[in-house]
């Protein structure tokens, strides 16, 4: 009987110092990522970049129904924070003037905001996770699962994939927190690459599906997005 008891004893010790062990390693992966952040956020007070943008939209059997290219110039302050301006577009194939640009892309906000979950200034919003390890191409990485404590628009919620070697965020699986009620399945990835040091972002990729609802009928339209970015300037 007490060797019983002894064996559950030393299964539970060794199951809690397991725990323990994965709590003190998200706590130390966080803490380096967070200081990699903010010495990148003292190093680069402006960016400047080009966004080449592509967008497909298609019917529930795949047929693509219209197409939008556009190149953007983006400018964002210490990577939560970005405005834009589009250089060209062209719809179906067909390139716009600047007056069909405007018409068709709408004047957007001064600044649009995300509250980054791997920002020192939100770290407390959010919730995290140790999932494992995983590889990015030949590099070893730490998953970290991520969500917002509270959840709105400017949040979102996912997995992170983190370098062993040096603490960089190299690509985050994401989705919003709160989804508009039309969007019934959304998934996004934004990768990253090194330049000067830094690792920035080089490609983002979502896809939707959406129900719409007209004169009691249901149908259904699913989107692809896709971002590559270049001609990064450092201020």
């Amino acid at each position: 009987m007490h060797k019983k008891y002894l064996l559950l004893l030393l299964v539970t010790v060794f199951i809690n110092s397991e725990n323990l062990g994965a709590e003190h390693d998200l706590s130390s992966i966080l803490n380096s990522v967070f200081v990699k952040h903010d010495n990148m956020e003292k190093s680069i007070k402006n960016v400047e970049y080009l966004g080449h943008f592509k967008y497909w939209e298609f019917t529930p059997d795949f047929d693509t129904t219209k197409t939008i290219y556009t190149l953007r110039k983006i400018y964002a302050q210490s990577y939560d924070q970005q405005h834009y301006e589009y250089l060209e577009a062209k719809i179906n194939g067909r390139f716009l003037s600047k007056e069909e640009i405007s018409k068709e892309f709408k004047a957007q906000p001064e600044k649009t905001y995300t509250f980054w979950p791997f920002s020192s200034r939100y770290r407390n919003d959010y919730e995290f996770s140790y999932l494992g390890e995983d590889s990015f191409y030949s590099s070893k990485v730490s998953l970290i699962g991520f969500k917002p404590k509270k959840r709105t628009r400017h949040y979102i919620e996912g997995q992170a994939k983190i370098l062993l070697k040096d603490s960089s965020v190299v690509e985050i699986n994401f989705r919003p927190a709160v989804l508009p009620f039309l969007i019934k399945n959304f998934d996004a990835q934004l990768s990253y690459f090194k330049i000067n040091n830094f690792w920035v972002p080089k490609k983002f990729y979502s896809s939707m599906r959406i129900e719409l609802k007209f004169l009691l009928k249901l149908t259904e339209k699913f989107i692809k997005m896709e971002e590559e970015y270049s001609d990064y300037k450092f201020y």
